[in-house]
């Protein structure tokens, strides 16, 4: 007989969720604006996390301590033990809500290292920001909940304004929302609500390749080694090797 567990908690939507085996801890965001901590074992809620304004509709973990949430044009990272917000990257009015995020982990050599942060925008471009100091931002939550910039120096005001380290031309990107990004070999590549996928060099975003064949909307992508696989709303699969 399978067994059920019903999880409640949240007054609105859910909209991701993402699990650290590790720790024996799921995590979800919901359109509540809040973000909630589970423990796998009993299922019970551990934390509430609050702080964004506006549905979470992105969640990503990096190695198991900085888990990073995207709502509105804001993404935020926290340390998962103190639940402390490290920083907060609030991205430009006009480029309108964040619909996708990809927060690089470094198993790619040909990708920028650990919590390098791209973005997919509402107004069809996608953006980079370099990382956090992933050590000392956790090693300053621990002594004193300091929230540190998103830059890797030191101190900094969360919340400010923050131009993106890189970014796409937009005469060159989507025509349409950017809904999905992935990491293929040394590119990042973005699913568009054009019908297209585009794929961009990691290091600088410049535009390599224009990816054409699906008759709807590209609303997921997944990366196997070199084969990239898209799904959309034509109801097709498609796939390619990127060189």
């Amino acid at each position: 007989m399978e067994e059920e567990h019903l999880l409640t908690g949240h007054t609105k939507a859910v909209l991701a969720l993402v699990v650290d085996e590790p720790s024996g801890r799921l995590y979800s965001s919901s359109t509540d604006a809040t973000v909630r901590a589970w423990d796998m074992a009993d299922m019970a809620c551990v934390a509430v996390i609050r702080g964004h304004s506006k549905p979470v509709t992105q969640l990503q973990l990096l190695g198991g301590r900085l888990l990073f949430t995207a709502a509105g044009g804001a993404v935020r990272v926290w340390d998962t033990q103190s639940f402390v917000c490290l920083a907060k990257i609030r991205t430009s009015f006009y480029s309108g809500a964040i619909r996708s995020m990809l927060v690089s982990n470094g198993s790619d050599a040909h990708v920028t290292g650990d919590g390098t942060i791209y973005v997919g925008h509402q107004d069809t471009t996608v953006k980079k920001y370099l990382p956090i100091n992933a050590a000392a931002a956790a090693e300053a939550a621990g002594a004193a909940g300091v929230p540190f910039s998103p830059r890797a120096s030191g101190p900094g005001v969360p919340g400010s304004v923050r131009a993106p380290d890189a970014q796409t031309n937009p005469s060159s990107g989507h025509v349409g929302p950017v809904n999905d990004l992935v990491a293929c070999g040394s590119y990042i590549c973005s699913a568009g609500g054009d019908t297209t996928v585009r794929v961009w060099r990691a290091s600088d975003l410049q535009l390599v390749r224009v990816l054409r064949g699906h008759r709807g909307s590209v609303l997921c992508l997944l990366a196997v080694g070199n084969m990239l696989l898209s799904g959309s709303r034509d109801n097709t699969i498609r796939w390619v090797r990127l060189r």
